[in-house]
């Protein structure tokens, strides 16, 4: 089986290395990044997706930006899917005022926004190492801004989708208890949207994946675990990380 990592709003796939080395090399895993011309909108990222996906069982995890991409694609799931993993995600905008804001930030040089400054609501009171706020830095100078902006925008008009998530599919839903950055209300819109999801909260940021790996890897396997295809280890272990274009 294989784990498929979506990443947050920097598209990049950077920020997993964490998760990755509290795997452990215990699963194979695919890293998606988003490439850097791609259109930021919901569809068009979730369309780009499904034509990374392998041709094998895999399970489909995203972070935070990336859920309403993954629950796209779950609503439709396609051969091989075995199940969704959501962390610090949202199933309809968490912050809906956010377009309102859209035409100031167009003025404003988004890629050399020092990342930084967002440490209140990503990781404090844990600490991420600098290397990590570097290739985030990195990978954020490095996309169009109108495509930020784009994503921006995605975020702050995001509805639940209309058709809902097969009731059959396994989901683990990963909550960070000290989430600065997504509000309350979206854990219990998620609960309320995805009736069958295992919940489970981990203390910790919203950059949960990258300040906690260990605990997540835990409940990530544990999970993997209970699947019908199960989660075992497989003796050709890869880390893929896919960008086209």
């Amino acid at each position: 089986m294989v784990l498929v990592l979506l990443p947050g709003l920097d598209g990049s796939g950077l920020l997993f290395e964490p998760l990755l080395r509290a795997l452990g090399g215990s699963l194979s895993v695919q890293v998606l990044a988003y490439p850097a011309q791609l259109a930021g909108d919901y569809d068009t990222l979730a369309a780009w997706v499904r034509t990374q996906l392998p041709d094998q069982a895999f399970v489909l995890l995203a972070e935070s930006f990336s859920g309403p991409v993954a629950l796209r694609i779950a609503r439709q799931p396609p051969p091989g899917m075995q199940g969704l993993v959501l962390c610090a995600t949202f199933v309809r905008s968490p912050r809906p005022l956010l377009r309102y804001l859209l035409p100031l930030l167009s003025r404003l040089p988004l890629q050399r926004v020092p990342l930084r400054w967002g440490r209140f609501f990503l990781t404090t009171p844990w600490r991420l190492p600098s290397v990590y706020w570097q290739r985030l830095q990195a990978a954020w100078s490095v996309q169009p801004r109108a495509h930020i902006l784009q994503r921006l925008r995605a975020i702050s008009v995001e509805r639940e989708g209309a058709a809902p998530v097969p009731p059959t599919l396994p989901i683990l839903c990963l909550h960070p208890a000290a989430d600065r950055l997504l509000p309350r209300k979206t854990t219990q819109c998620l609960r309320a949207s995805l009736p069958q999801a295992i919940h489970v909260q981990i203390a910790g940021p919203h950059f949960l994946l990258q300040t906690c790996p260990e605990a997540a890897a835990v409940a990530i396997q544990h999970f993997l675990g209970q699947l019908p295809s199960g989660g075992q280890k497989q003796d050709d272990c890869a880390t893929l990380l896919t960008s086209s274009g």
